[in-house]
């Protein structure tokens, strides 16, 4: 979003929002991958199961393939 953000988004304040957003969220507010995820999977996974979504705990590896968990960007 830094680098072409501007050329998708119609904001005529996009270099303010994006120092509001790094300042609130760090310069990585869009995690892409399982581990930077981790911790909201999880949480997710024992939230669903809590309030009974889900009939099982489920954990990542039940869910994602093994291949997909070893990704890094």
């Amino acid at each position: 979003m830094a680098k072409m953000g501007w050329a998708a988004d119609m904001l005529p304040w996009y270099g303010q929002e994006m120092e509001h957003t790094v300042a609130a969220m760090g310069e990585n507010f869009y995690a892409y991958g399982v581990e930077p995820n981790r911790k909201t999977l999880d949480t997710f996974f024992r939230y669903s199961y809590e309030q009974g979504l889900a009939q099982t705990h489920l954990t990542l590896e039940d869910v994602f393939h093994p291949g997909s968990l070893e990704f890094e960007e």
